[in-house]
């Protein structure tokens, strides 16, 4: 494997509402410190940075977003989720008895703060930076990790014991990516003997399965929140990452054995994307009909003769019958954020209306291929002092994401 291969990650956790601050906070600052004091003992190839965090207050959503070398993510990654995990959980279930009881006396309440989610941590993406497509075997993989520790030290975290079982769960050979979201499901399950239910995808699954079809076929996402769609609009969310786009009649279909009964932690979907995947949102304002909202989620994703490699959804937003378009893009380099902004722009046009009283923004959640590899070609990873001016920048966007909702 190459020295200079990185991966980015994308961490989705269930948790971004102002109550959550404070621990939410805490996590990404001693993500940051632990990732600090690794990179003052590793080589510069061997390191990772947090290039992004975003806190959707709305949604109630929070994601972190690496990027690194394999190996890295993969330590970084799995300290970051048994982290979450331990802390959310029980504030999660102390709000959710007391949301149970205002539900029961304000049923608009559940449709705000209910969302599609199947866990603690509800997805773990990882994916390709650059030219990452070297295959390589089980074997090859263990070489890379122990090769890839401080001072040549057998990595506790990426260094896995032999046997039938773990051998019959694993691809033949797979991307990097693949591997590192297998390591991380194998940690959480195996050596940190967490209470979730892994379920890999693309990369990460010995056959690739799609994360639409692992989620039909293992989960309750598509039934985790009311629909507020018609049955063409159910599908992924940009906030979690979704990479899917299906109707609930679909849904029931596929999930006849369900309800899940998933572990304390609920279930944790971990894979890896043959593409980067890019999210973004329309925002429209209070003018903008569900039903023209619809028409507009219709427009953009392909299914529907949209824009290619492109999934949508309509989603509510906030308390004043509002709503998001909420956008994959597959492959960016196919069809680009501004592509979705001329589309829309079309749209617009073609039902002779003002978009500047429909449309109140477009924004991107989370970062782009761009962006994470120019952040590895600064100088974070070998200057402490760019480092940690780095991730102070990550805390103040961070905060301010609380802050412009507040």
């Amino acid at each position: 494997l190459s020295s200079k291969c990185h991966v980015a990650c994308n961490i989705y956790l269930s948790a971004g509402l102002p109550v959550y601050r404070t621990v939410l906070e805490r996590l990404l600052v001693e993500a940051q410190q632990q990732q600090q004091q690794k990179s003052q003992t590793s080589h510069h190839d061997d390191s990772c940075l947090i290039v992004h965090a975003f806190a959707d207050t709305h949604y109630d959503r929070t994601s972190f977003h690496l990027a690194g070398s394999p190996w890295a993510i993969a330590s970084l990654a799995t300290s970051i989720t048994i982290n979450a995990m331990k802390v959310l959980a029980p504030l999660k279930l102390q709000r959710d008895e007391l949301a149970s009881s205002a539900i029961k006396k304000n049923s608009k309440q559940q449709q705000q703060l209910e969302h599609p989610t199947v866990g603690i941590v509800d997805h773990i993406s990882i994916l390709p930076l650059g030219d990452t497509s070297e295959k390589m075997t089980w074997n090859d993989w263990q070489d890379y990790c122990k090769k890839s520790t401080a001072n040549g030290e057998t990595s506790k975290t990426n260094v896995f014991p032999h046997s039938d079982e773990l051998l019959s769960s694993l691809p033949t050979t797979t991307l990097p990516s693949g591997w590192v979201a297998w390591t991380i499901g194998w940690n959480l399950v195996h050596r940190e003997n967490t209470p979730v239910d892994v379920l890999y995808y693309g990369h990460a699954h010995p056959t690739e399965k799609p994360l639409a079809e692992v989620r039909r076929e293992k989960t309750n996402f598509f039934r985790s929140a009311p629909p507020t769609n018609n049955d063409d609009d159910v599908g992924n969310n940009s906030s979690t990452s979704t990479n899917d786009a299906t109707s609930p009649t679909e849904a029931s279909k596929d999930t006849t054995t369900l309800p899940i009964s998933p572990p304390s932690m609920g279930q944790c979907t971990i894979g890896a994307p043959p593409q980067f995947v890019e999210n973004y949102n329309l925002r429209l304002t209070s003018k903008c009909s569900k039903k023209l909202a619809q028409s507009l989620t219709k427009a953009v994703r392909e299914k529907d003769g949209g824009l290619p490699f492109v999934e949508a959804l309509t989603l509510p937003y906030g308390s004043q019958d509002r709503f998001e378009v909420a956008c994959n893009l597959l492959d960016p380099k196919v069809t680009s954020s501004q592509d979705i902004d001329a589309r829309v722009a079309q749209f617009w046009k073609e039902q002779n209306l003002n978009a500047k009283e429909y449309l109140e923004i477009g924004y991107r959640v989370g970062t782009t291929e761009q962006q994470c590899l120019q952040v590895l070609q600064e100088d974070y990873c070998q200057s402490k002092e760019e480092l940690e001016r780095h991730d102070e920048t990550v805390r103040r966007r961070f905060q301010a994401c609380f802050e412009s909702d507040s």
